[in-house]
């Protein structure tokens, strides 16, 4: 009697413990998205179907390649969250002088800055690219193509997943919301999932449906289907909905 008393007490023990622990973040299968961007936010709601609040961070971004600075942003995002996404954006010329002089990286925070100085200034995205960028491309077109890179990544604990879509296209003055998005205008899209140095293509040169030739800001009505961001985000959720993972919404970030 005594014996089976202590065993009675011991499940419920257990059971008490388990109710008011809080399961560990490594092993937790929700998932916070991380920025603190609102166009960022409507868009990743979009995709994943939930609002999503905004979530600030003040972890320090390195600048290097976009894989880089994905998974060392993500990294550092996951000892304050727990298992986390978030989200880059890049853009720069298929090819650089810097890339010849092994300055690859100059180019990203050179970006960044020029981005700053046109929106405090008013002046000319454009035109600054076009003063510091190759005059044709490798391929033999009259005008330099870009890359617009959107790069997400999932961090679950030690395992670091990127989903990144890489879009050809090329620049000029347009208008629309955004830094970037009123002058690219989308040829085409390839989309990559990336773990341990590993790449999986999932799409490779696909064509954007952009007949008119506008540019992303021009077309807000055709947002998912000419925008990196929402084919990266779109592997992402088809790869956490594989695994079992349940996006964090504002009810469940603010309960």
């Amino acid at each position: 009697m005594f014996l089976l008393s202590g065993v009675v007490a011991f499940m419920i023990a257990v059971l008490l413990a388990r109710a008011f622990s809080k399961p560990s973040a490594a092993h937790s299968k929700r998932v916070t998205v991380i920025t603190g961007n609102q166009r960022k936010v409507e868009d990743a709601s979009s995709v994943f179907g939930v609002q999503l609040p905004l979530v600030t961070d003040n972890v320090e971004e390195v600048q290097d390649d976009a894989k880089t600075v994905a998974i060392k942003k993500a990294m550092e995002l996951f000892k304050i969250f727990g298992p986390c996404m978030c989200e880059d954006t890049s853009l720069g010329p298929s090819s650089h002088p810097w890339e010849a002089k092994g300055k690859k990286h100059v180019f990203p925070a050179l970006i960044k800055q020029l981005i700053d100085a046109c929106k405090m200034g008013g002046g000319s995205l454009v035109n600054a690219l076009n003063a510091i960028s190759p005059p044709s491309d490798p391929c033999g077109l009259a005008v330099c193509v870009y890359y617009y890179t959107s790069t997400v990544a999932f961090c679950g604990g030690p395992r670091v997943v990127l989903f990144q879509c890489i879009m050809t296209g090329v620049i000029r003055n347009g208008e629309g919301q955004g830094d970037i998005d009123p002058h690219f205008v989308p040829f085409h899209y390839t989309l990559m999932q990336i773990e341990n140095g590993q790449s999986v293509t999932l799409a490779k040169d696909v064509h954007v449906n952009n007949i008119d030739k506008k540019t992303i800001g021009e077309q807000p009505e055709n947002r998912s289907s000419v925008h990196p961001r929402y084919f990266a985000l779109t592997a992402a959720k088809t790869f956490l909905n594989a695994e079992g993972y349940t996006i964090n919404g504002v009810d469940s970030v603010s309960s």
